[in-house]
């Protein structure tokens, strides 16, 4: 390991590091300036730190499936508004504070699609907590049980 590597990895900087080591490996580093360098490996930092939040987010979400909204299949039997799920797709609900609730009978695909729009607020910078009723009332029963309910309600409010 190089000396300029070993700083990028000290200074917790591991994707410029991986970009200095790939650009040293396929020798494109003579082939740039300073400036196109630089901003080549800032990029790379950039993208690497924002590509680990968003897997920390969806990590902490605890998703029941792992879908996004690509995924979707908008056919008629399934009564999905296309222009509304992707209006939804923008966050701008999350942004206004307005809550959704989705309805419908067992097996419709109710906890796939509100994974599905958790991922997509996950990719959008948001923190999403995933639970299903049930296992949201439980919860709710045990924080009021050791007396944190309120510190739940506040967790799950921002």
């Amino acid at each position: 390991m190089n000396a300029i590597e070993h700083q990028m990895k000290t200074l917790r900087m591991p994707s410029m590091a991986q970009c200095w080591t790939s650009l040293m490996e396929t020798r494109r580093h003579a082939e740039l300036s300073l400036e196109d360098g630089l901003k080549f490996l800032l990029q790379a930092e950039q993208d690497g730190r924002l590509a680990s939040r968003q897997a920390r987010l969806v990590k902490e979400a605890h998703f029941r499936y792992q879908t996004s909204l690509q995924d979707i299949l908008f056919d008629s039997s399934r009564g999905l508004d296309k222009s509304k799920i992707m209006s939804l797709a923008t966050c701008e609900y999350i942004k206004q504070g307005v809550p959704i609730i989705i309805t419908g009978p067992t097996g419709a695909g109710k906890s796939w699609l509100a994974s599905a729009l958790g991922y997509q607020a996950c990719l959008s910078g948001f923190k999403t907590s995933y639970y299903g009723m049930q296992k949201l009332f439980e919860h709710i029963t045990t924080c009021r049980i050791a007396g944190t309910q309120y510190k739940f309600f506040e967790y799950i409010s921002v």
